[in-house]
């Protein structure tokens, strides 16, 4: 029994004798609740998954909130849709937003079996969507739909092996050898007097495990108000409200423990069998989470004082916050092995068996929770580490410069370098130098990939192209590698940032004054300040010791005395971080294996690495020895034919538009400037060794690179129209690469289209349903680059959700939107 049988009987609710020879008909649940119904096989049949839908009805009224009931929703549709038209004679809606309008009276219908003639008393508590202003959207109807059918499927999947298990009791049951009739008779009326004794304690248990489970309720609704609108008042009194918390369902816990060993036997139950087996889990989750959130309060409660102000915000003192945590270290640790109790509990969980409500509460509340938690669990933890207070004392970064003028895979050209020593919090000089002289020639360099010694003529591999491997971790060991080739000594983690988030910074922080600049710098001028710093002015070349890396020694300098000032919000601070690493114009790694491990989680360790689904990603390296980036804007267009689900095939378009003058000619050669540039070369053509990253085991049918002619290379060779098919070590990613040239005020559009293996969809266990999951990452760098998806369908697939935002015009479905950062994109459709 499946949904797509269920469906057929469905669709075919109001044509009874179209079913008469459905498989179903002879089922055990039509035989048992259509015995004395008369009728065809067919309208038996109905009438048999009528009679289930009406027991699938929820026990109480729709519950009040910003959100629907989903459990009343689901029901509702198929009511409206289906059941009421059917069984109370209505008429049959023609589509389910048709059937929206009907779902109060429906619902009314098998509450009451009537919609009329009720008091305002009776249908009050019963309108679900009278309230609503408009129709609910389409994606959401067909998962109301979907979920609907899911569920009365389950529920005459569990009728139907309950009467199985009936039968086969009743056969072991006609042994031959039988007790005589008077001990059978006592033997019954001893199990029955047992089982009324049995069920009159539990009633009176399940009273009492009742009221505790409504304290329980009554605590984490208080504790989530508390976390909704936190003032440093609510904050202090969440300890004793957290400790009751935890006491009361510690009380709980105790009543049902000693029951939990049966939870394994009733997997039967409709709906809630999965709940009774994972209630084990379940508990000893939330067990586990609230005495890891009590401790982590008890330890850091006392600390308030000391890190608050009035006004709830956190005070910038980094030397004192450190401090404060070395003194919890130990209660800090311990909370966070019981959150790691937690997570093995969760990992135990079968989250499809599940119940709807507490499959939802799992993922949508339980899971980021336990996320918040590890993450906060592992900076109280790992933070004076990084920092340079703890045992092992101070920490040396590297802080590379990335200048996404000149894009290259992790954000930009490596244009200046710094290391910085961080001891208890706080930062030693840094010293800025130009990329360029970092080399020592006393050391054996490794070669360059083959790309920059064919292009660029660059044989050896220098640290200012350390970053040209999209993997940032990869690009990080050239980097530090080389980097001690300059000065000596290893690092302990590696900082990259771009011009842009300067401008984020600035956005938070306000102007800053700044040595050298005529008027405060601010996120409006940073950029400009930058490229014109870079040029030489006999002013400059009079100051000792003058470099074209000097004003970002200087701009630092005002950002740290202005951030360790005090008048920036910890807070605001924080959210830029997070922002920032999103959009990938900060990036980082360090060799702490636990905070490696929570970059990783937020994809901000900028790896490259396999996704359930289908995968894209594009990167841009300039290779023309200037900043034409600046001018270059980029829009992607990804299609996807899935009308024949076994061999999906993808294309990408990838258009650069150069909106540079072209009054340079394409010439590496030549490398002429026009007045006022040549420092900065911004109107030049744009020379781009393009990489196209997908799932892996793609097989590429069609491209369309480009003939360039050796007057426009570096070595005076003409570069043959091909597609490479590179090999960078990425487990489960296909790469191409290809040389693009775009001159200035042109518009050059690549293609390439390959067939994607057949297991980048997937299908829904238990279901016809295949699901289409697309992931798109952002480069290093870029800004919000437009991107459209879409995806053309089989004909008459039952589409059940998309993205919101997403146009479906037949079978394709449309999707636009950017990458400010990563895009994640899923479809589900049935296959008729």
């Amino acid at each position: 029994m499946n949904t797509v049988e269920l469906r057929k009987i469905l669709e075919n609710i109001q044509a009874p004798h179209k079913l008469d020879s459905h498989p179903w008909v002879s089922a055990r649940f039509v035989l048992d609740l259509a015995r004395d119904f008369q009728g065809s096989p067919g309208e038996k049949l109905i009438h048999a998954v009528s009679a289930v839908f009406r027991e699938t009805m929820p026990g109480i009224p729709p519950r009040r909130g910003i959100r629907l009931d989903t459990r009343w929703a689901e029901f509702g549709l198929l009511a409206a849709q289906y059941f009421a038209p059917a069984k109370f004679g209505v008429v049959a809606p023609g589509s389910l937003r048709n059937a929206w309008a009907h779902i109060d009276r429906a619902i009314l219908f098998f509450v009451y079996g009537r919609a009329d003639e009720l008091t305002q008393a009776q249908f009050e508590p019963y309108i679900l969507i009278g309230r609503e202003s408009g129709v609910a959207p389409d994606s959401t109807l067909s998962d109301w739909h979907r979920k609907g059918i899911e569920q009365l499927t389950h529920a005459i999947q569990v009728r139907e092996q309950y009467l199985s298990r009936q039968v086969e009791d009743a056969s072991l049951a006609s042994s031959p050898k039988k007790k005589p009739r008077k001990v059978r008779r006592w033997i019954a009326l001893g199990i029955l007097g047992l089982f009324l004794i049995l069920a009159t304690l539990g009633v009176i248990k399940a009273l009492h495990v009742y009221g505790l489970a409504r304290v329980v309720v009554d605590d984490i609704y208080k504790l989530q108000d508390v976390s909704k609108t936190p003032s440093i008042d609510k904050l202090k009194n969440a300890g004793a409200l957290l400790s009751k918390t935890r006491q009361d369902f510690s009380a709980l816990r105790e009543e049902v423990g000693p029951f939990l060993w049966m939870t394994s036997l009733l997997g039967w139950v409709p709906t809630y069998g999965g709940d009774m087996i994972s209630a084990p889990a379940l508990i000893e989750m939330a067990d586990s989470m609230l005495t890891s959130a009590d401790m982590t309060y008890q330890a850091g409660a006392p600390l308030l004082d000391d890190v608050l102000d009035s006004s709830g915000e956190i005070s910038f003192d980094p030397p004192r916050l450190l401090n404060l945590l070395n003194q919890i270290a130990p209660q800090m640790n311990t909370a966070s092995d019981q959150l790691q109790n937690a997570l093995t509990a969760r990992e135990k969980l079968n989250i499809e068996k599940l119940s709807p409500r507490v499959k939802d509460l799992v993922i949508n509340r339980v899971d980021p929770l336990l996320g918040l938690m590890r993450d906060g669990l592992t900076l109280a933890v790992e933070l004076p580490q990084v920092a340079g207070a703890s045992d092992e004392g101070p920490k040396t970064y590297l802080l590379l410069v990335q200048n996404e003028d000149e894009l290259r895979p992790t954000g930009g050209f490596i244009t200046a370098a710094s290391s910085v020593v961080v001891q208890d919090g706080q930062l030693g000089g840094m010293d800025f130098e130009n990329s360029g002289d970092m080399d020592n020639w006393d050391q054996p360099y490794p070669s360059a990939p083959w790309q920059l010694n064919e292009y660029m003529n660059s044989p050896v591999m220098v640290f200012r192209d350390a970053n040209w491997f999209t993997d940032f971790p990869r690009s990080v060991l050239y980097a530090e590698y080389l980097y001690s080739y300059a000065k000596g000594h290893s690092v302990d983690g590696v900082i990259a940032f771009d011009q842009h988030m300067l401008v984020e910074l600035l956005q938070v922080v306000g102007p800053i004054e700044v040595e050298g600049a005529d008027q405060p710098v601010d996120a409006n001028t940073v950029v400009p300040f930058m490229r014109e710093s870079k040029i030489k002015t006999e002013e400059d070349l009079a100051i000792p010791g003058w470099n074209n890396k000097l004003f970002m020694n200087r701009i630092s300098s005002a950002l740290l005395k202005k951030i360790l000032s005090g008048d920036v919000p910890v807070r605001k601070f924080a959210d830029f971080i997070v922002r920032v690493l999103d959009e990938r114009h900060l990036m980082i790694q360090l060799d702490n294996k636990e905070m490696s491990n929570l970059l990783a989680r937020h994809n901000w360790d900028g790896a490259i690495k396999p996704v359930d689904g289908d995968f894209l990603m594009v990167v841009d390296s300039n290779i023309g020895f200037n900043k034409t980036n600046s001018v270059v804007s980029t829009k992607l267009t990804y299609s996807i034919d899935l009308t024949n689900p076994t061999t999906p095939v993808a294309q990408v378009l990838i258009e650069h538009m150069n909106s540079s003058s072209g009054l340079i000619p394409c010439g590496l050669r030549d490398r002429v400037s026009l007045d006022g540039q040549e420092s900065y070369p911004i109107d030049r053509c744009y020379w781009d060794y393009l990489r196209i990253y997908t799932r892996g085991q793609s097989r590429l049918l069609q491209s369309n690179p480009q003939s360039i002619p050796a007057e426009w290379m570096l070595r005076g060779q003409d570069v043959f129209a091909r597609v490479d098919t590179l090999d960078e070590d990425l487990d489960g990613i296909s790469t191409y690469g290809l040389l693009k040239v775009v001159p200035g005020g042109q518009t050059v559009t690549t293609k390439l289209r390959y067939v994607l293996p057949m297991d980048t969809l997937s299908i829904r266990p238990g279901t016809r349903q295949v699901v289409y999951r697309l992931t798109v990452k952002k480069q290093p760098g870029t800004m919000a680059i437009p991107i459209d998806i879409e995806v053309r369908l089989p004909d008459d697939v039952a589409l059940f959700s998309v993205p919101d935002g997403t146009q479906v015009n037949g079978n394709v479905v449309y999707y636009p939107s950017n990458l400010r950062t990563d895009l994640e994109f899923e479809l589900v459709f049935e296959v008729p």
